[in-house]
């Protein structure tokens, strides 16, 4: 095992670099997890918004088949969420 001082190991510009490179991409992956933890937490917690019922709802007028014609992801409801 080699031995290296201390002011050689800093004076090593190479080193320092790929230390410095490891350090923010350590930073910025901690960063990113963190955000996304905070992304989903915050939409969990939001709440689904109160539903009013119809008066005098007929519900005969709305039975047989029905198909669905799009989706969208981007509706709460549409991925399960309330």
């Amino acid at each position: 095992m080699k031995v290296v001082k201390l002011h050689e190991f800093i004076s090593d510009s190479s080193i320092l670099i790929k230390m410095k490179r490891n350090i923010l991409l350590t930073v910025g992956a901690a960063a990113l997890v963190g955000g996304l933890c905070l992304m989903v937490i915050s939409s969990q917690t939001e709440g689904c918004p109160a539903v009013e019922l119809q008066e005098n709802f007929d519900v005969s007028k709305y039975v047989g088949s029905w198909y669905e014609h799009a989706r969208d992801s981007t509706i709460r409801f549409e991925r399960g969420n309330c």
